[in-house]
């Protein structure tokens, strides 16, 4: 596993300026810049672009546009990478963002996770119980005392705690120890597909191997999203070959939403029938909603949010680039009514 130093090291080969004083992002700005650029890769990835660059280009591309002057540019580049070290103990999502953009992990993972966000969105969730038909409808492939050690890490992860938030940050936990249940399933099954390689595929045997896996995948999609990862991978030496694990999160993402579309929100009534049978057998259970309940703290990001802003911001055929500039500004303003914003 790399470190953040390889990204560090990639900006010294991009440019000479050298930033004197960092000006971090307030959190908020943080997310909302993160979203913007997510943003960005969806209406890339909506209109099939062809592949040049790995998402540590697209990054400085999406800066670019946003900026304008080099200097500038590469200074909130430079501003944006330090404070996504700052914050990552406070939103794991910036913590796994850090992995994408050094290789370790590729970016289908996030897009799997906003997809997982907007579900989350969906459910009320009232005590950690809750978690159980959850972890068993996103992990279907889970067995009795797997989906019972599943519950009780969450409980622990979280001190017996229930908010969307929390089982949002539990997956992602999970996801950067290389443990998460639909990481370990699509591991194995793309193991047992026939390659060249043990931990590698080339994008032919990816296209079979998920042909297999997930029915429903767009091969136009299935076939960008490898070549993208397979430009990151260069930055391992490898040519025309992606790492299994890398694979992995790709196909996680795939096979979520084929999942949830098979749902077809079913979901919810599943979680809410059997808080409301606890509710009617358990004397206690009030109490435990009292205890266990939280408040939200911070948004988690969307897939729905991220593809409306993608039309908003990269995909309005009348929009210039001021109209652009005024919906990004607004869009930080809206998340964060205090802005501590630092120009740059």
């Amino acid at each position: 596993i790399y470190t953040f130093d390889r990204v560090w090291a990639d900006f010294k080969t991009r440019t000479a300026i050298k930033r004197v004083v960092p000006r971090p992002f307030s959190l908020n700005r943080l997310l909302v810049v993160l979203e913007e650029f997510l943003a960005y890769e969806i209406s890339c990835d909506s209109k099939l672009l062809n592949i040049i660059g790995n998402v540590v280009d697209d990054l400085y591309a999406f800066f670019e546009s946003r900026y304008g002057v080099e200097e500038m540019m590469y200074n909130a580049v430079y501003d944006f990478f330090t404070s996504l070290n700052i914050y990552a103990n406070d939103l794991k999502i910036f913590d796994l963002f850090s992995h994408v953009l050094i290789g370790n992990i590729d970016l289908c993972c996030v897009y799997y996770l906003t997809v997982l966000a907007d579900i989350l969105d969906q459910i009320d969730w009232f005590e950690t119980e809750d978690v159980r038909p959850f972890f068993a409808i996103i992990y279907p492939f889970l067995d009795e005392e797997g989906l019972d050690v599943l519950v009780i890490d969450y409980t622990s992860f979280t001190e017996n705690k229930i908010s969307k938030s929390y089982i949002y940050e539990f997956v992602i936990h999970l996801l950067l120890k290389e443990k998460e249940p639909l990481f370990q399933e699509m591991q194995y099954k793309l193991s047992v597909q026939l390659t060249q390689n043990y931990d590698m595929m080339n994008e032919m045997e990816f296209r079979s191997a998920m042909e297999n896996i997930v029915f429903s995948a767009d091969e136009r999609v299935v076939s960008r999203m490898f070549r993208h990862a397979e430009r990151h991978a260069q930055w391992d030496k490898l040519n025309g070959f992606v790492s299994m694990n890398k694979l992995a999160h790709i196909a996680s993402y795939f096979f979520f939403n084929q999942l949830m579309d098979e749902q077809k929100g079913e979901m919810n009534e599943r979680i809410r029938k059997e808080g409301e049978q606890r509710r009617k057998e358990d004397p206690s259970y009030a109490q435990r909603v009292s205890k266990q309940r939280v408040r939200e703290q911070t948004g988690l990001i969307k897939y729905s949010k991220l593809k409306s802003l993608a039309v908003i911001l990269y995909e309005s055929k009348n929009s210039t680039d001021t109209n652009e500039s005024k919906v990004g500004e607004e869009n930080e303003h809206n998340n964060d009514d205090n802005n501590d914003d630092q120009q740059v």
